[in-house]
C-alpha cells in the first residue's frame, strides 16, 4: 500500500483517540502515544513548542489542545520533529 495514502488514516486515528480522553494526560502517556522520549517531550514543553501545563510534578496535557497540535504537525503518520 502507498504510505502517503495510509498516513491520513493513521493521523486521524491517533488524533481521534487522543480527543477521547476526558482528563489531562501525563508525560508518560504522551511519550507512549507519540513514541517520543521524555527529554524530547519535556524540551518541547519548556520551549513552548508543545502545549502543556506545568505542575509541581511535571507536565500535564489537555487532550484537545494536544490533538489540535498533533493534527497540524503529523507527516506520513509520524510527528514532524
Amino acid at each position: 500500500m502507498n504510505a502517503l495514502k495510509d498516513a491520513p488514516d493513521a493521523r486521524t486515528s491517533l488524533v481521534d483517540s487522543i480527543r477521547q480522553f476526558d482528563r489531562y494526560l501525563t508525560t508518560r502517556e504522551v511519550m507512549n502515544l507519540l513514541q517520543l522520549g521524555r527529554n524530547t517531550i519535556c524540551g518541547w514543553c519548556a520551549s513552548g513548542r508543545l502545549p502543556a501545563l506545568r505542575t509541581p510534578n511535571g507536565y500535564r496535557f489537555d487532550p484537545i489542545a494536544l490533538a489540535v497540535w498533533l493534527d497540524s504537525r503529523m507527516l506520513n503518520g509520524k510527528v514532524a520533529k
